[in-house]
């Protein structure tokens, strides 16, 4: 049935890994990473996986209401920021790397679309410092509880 396994003992990618936040993200113990200027989010999956397309509408929205604050890397069906993917991801799609402090593999479906909004949201706060006000504001409490 799969024609690719992947070995779940793997750990050394994983091994900076310190416990969980918002939305079952992970928490690594890299630095934000940036593009001028910007932290960066990656959102990693394919046109044929059914959590990828439920996912990709939320995330687009979430970034949306950051504009020019944060740098999105879109990755549907293309091998581009493999490097990325690489170090953060099992394999698995979808697979969220938010600055590259705090990552998911798997959707938020479970929690719906008002939960997951929310956790994709208040995780980009946290990387922009609470910018913009307007999207942040609300979610303050669940921001300073991120680590």
């Amino acid at each position: 049935v799969f024609p690719q396994t992947i070995d779940l003992t793997k750990t050394e990618d994983l091994a900076d890994e310190t416990g969980k936040t918002v939305g079952n993200f992970s928490i690594g113990s890299d630095e934000i990473c940036q593009e001028n200027g910007k932290p960066i989010i990656y959102f990693f999956g394919s046109t044929s996986c059914p959590h990828c397309t439920w996912e990709k509408p939320i995330i687009q929205e979430v970034v949306k209401k950051f504009g020019s604050l944060i740098s999105y890397h879109e990755n549907i069906d293309v091998e581009t920021d493999s490097d990325v993917f690489g170090k953060y991801s099992t394999g698995g799609i979808p697979t969220f790397v938010f600055g590259c402090k705090y990552y998911r593999v798997g959707s938020g479906e479970g929690a719906g679309v008002e939960q997951e909004t929310k956790d994709l949201t208040a995780l980009a706060c946290k990387l922009t410092g609470g910018k913009p006000g307007t999207v942040c504001d609300s979610l303050k409490d669940v921001v300073d509880g991120i680590q």
